[in-house]
């Protein structure tokens, strides 16, 4: 009984965090990519700002991983990309997901 319950859990594992990153893609050890979000015709990429939200044990998250919070970090007036950035340890023990605005 119980080798079948660990045999489903670790079958059932890559499934589940399939569900988790962003776009479907990574590994269940370690991930760090980065990925489209969506483009614009301004082309001025002078500046670029961050936001982000970290995620401890798929318990708790915290933080602001919005396009506002990204634009003010980088005093940005005319967006001309936004991309995202996803990094996790050990599936979900840690995770972040990062938007990064680039424009004037």
């Amino acid at each position: 009984m119980i080798n079948k319950c660990l045999l489903s859990l670790l079958l059932g594992l890559p499934v589940l965090y399939s569900c988790v990153s962003p776009g479907g893609a990574g590994g269940l050890l370690y991930n760090n990519y980065t990925g489209p979000y969506q483009a614009l015709e301004n082309s001025g990429t002078s500046r670029e700002g961050r936001a982000s939200v970290h995620c401890i044990l798929g318990l708790t998250c915290f933080g602001n991983a919005g396009i506002h919070a990204a634009v003010a970090d980088g005093s940005i007036q005319r967006i001309s990309s936004v991309d995202y950035q996803y990094l996790s340890f050990l599936a979900i023990v840690y995770t972040r997901t990062t938007i990064i605005v680039r424009g004037e």
